[in-house]
């Protein structure tokens, strides 16, 4: 048998291989939360997708934003500041910007449906020159936080740490302050604990739910 392809033949399958691929359409990949804000030098704070008549959290970002509408119009609050609100609708992507940020806002488009929102913030400076100091006084410990510079922190708090005789450290709250980025110029934050722990150490938590640990400290 003669394997060789005759003329027609070939003729037909390139005739069918160029339908095949005028027909085909090359997939197109959504931007992440992550890349949307990127687009603005931000980091993501939340995204709402427009799901079955509400808006339902991205899970890909931490922050919560209280949304009071539908996909065409409503208002928004936060607890942290924003700097960015992106509307999504079809194809096109309507930013909002803010300066300076804010906690609460509105959107409104008549051109379309939305199908998704994202919130933007702008990535905070960190506390510098942070120092904890903690003196036993009796059955109590005397806590002093003290920092030079809070340029935009969301929170600070001091952790009590307890060891376990399994190896393991046992972390509680012994106070916590709302900083909120007041302090630009430093602060000195004073509490007792009730409590005499075995280290303390300080944790500062940023707006969109991440932490930094600082080295401890064991009580004199």
């Amino acid at each position: 048998m003669n394997k060789r392809q005759s003329p027609l033949k070939n003729a037909m399958l390139t005739g069918l291989l160029t339908v095949s691929l005028a027909g085909f359409t090359a997939p197109v990949f959504a931007e992440t939360p992550a890349e949307e804000c990127g687009e603005y030098d931000q980091l993501c704070f939340a995204k709402y997708d427009w799901v079955d008549g509400e808006y339902v959290q991205d899970a890909d970002c931490n922050g919560d934003v209280n949304i009071v509408g539908n996909e065409i119009s409503g208002t928004w609050s936060s607890m942290f500041p924003i700097a960015t609100v992106i509307l999504k609708i079809g194809n096109d992507k309507v930013p909002t910007q803010y300066d300076p940020e804010t906690k609460s806002g509105s959107y409104e488009n008549n051109d379309g449906d939305i199908s998704h929102i994202t919130f933007c913030y702008i990535k905070p400076l960190l506390a510098t020159g942070v120092n904890l100091t903690a003196k036993v006084v009796g059955n109590k410990v005397k806590l002093e936080l003290t920092t030079t510079a809070e340029p935009d922190t969301a929170a600070l708090a001091i952790l009590r740490g307890n060891k376990l005789s399994n190896g393991g450290t046992e972390i509680d709250v012994a106070c916590k302050f709302d900083s909120a980025g007041t302090t630009q110029n430093g602060a000195t934050y004073k509490c007792k604990d009730a409590v005499v722990g075995d280290t303390y150490r300080v944790l500062e938590t940023e707006y969109d739910g991440s932490v930094i640990v600082y080295d401890e400290v064991t009580p004199e």
